[in-house]
């Protein structure tokens, strides 16, 4: 587990997260060099296959749940036909599976306006998704907006709610901050290497997730 043994294994592809390289690398090795049922091409691209298979099933929930079924129906048809997703879901690469942790993340994100469960898995999907591919980061650039925008709209009939909401978007913006000015301080590659558990950054992190589930519970 030290730098070196890290870096001679990952050193290939190392622009890419590592979740669907070690799901590659596991199947391969169990499914055609531990127990032989697979060649190896099918056995590296098996992660892919599944993920592929999810995409249909979820744009049928979604859209079942947001328009009826015949909508969610014809979701899950309609990506069936596409020619390059289809040809992109058999191949060992990163593109479908980072699109189907896209689409998971939305419907959790769709489904946590009346669920805190789905909230909370909305989050660990979007972790997911980060260690799939790093165009996950886009996502908050689109839920962001859109839930301070719900946020404000809907506590505007309770000082109590809208206090709570304007704390919540404090402390995200207060651990921003704190993180920027640790960044500035140590140095880009000094703020990286100093990441561990003992340190500043884990402090952040803590205060960010007991302080929000603290806010949370009180705004439900």
């Amino acid at each position: 587990f030290d730098d070196a043994q890290i870096a001679a294994a990952w050193r290939y592809n190392a622009e890419h997260p590592p979740l669907l390289k070690s799901l590659f690398a596991l199947s391969g090795l169990l499914f055609h060099d531990t127990l032989g049922w697979m060649r190896p091409a099918t056995a590296y691209r098996l992660p892919a296959f599944a993920f592929t298979a999810l995409i249909p099933a979820l744009s049928y929930r979604m859209g079942t749940g947001i328009y009826g079924r015949a909508v969610g129906l014809f979701a899950a048809l309609s990506f069936l036909l596409v020619p390059r997703t289809l040809f992109n879901g058999v191949l060992a690469c990163f593109d479908v599976p980072v699109a189907t942790l896209w689409l998971l993340v939305m419907l959790l994100f769709w489904r946590s306006a009346t669920s805190t469960r789905a909230g909370l898995w909305c989050g660990v999907a979007f972790g997911l998704a980060m260690a799939t591919k790093h165009n996950a980061l886009f996502l908050p650039l689109i839920v962001v907006p859109f839930a301070l925008w719900q946020g404000w709209r809907t506590s505007v009939s309770s000082r109590v709610a809208r206090r709570s909401f304007l704390q919540l978007v404090g402390l995200f913006a207060l651990v921003a901050v704190l993180f920027a000015l640790t960044a500035l301080f140590l140095g880009p590659p000094a703020f990286q290497e100093r990441m561990t558990l003992l340190s500043p950054q884990t402090i952040y992190i803590v205060l960010l997730a007991v302080g929000g589930g603290w806010i949370l519970r009180e705004l439900r």
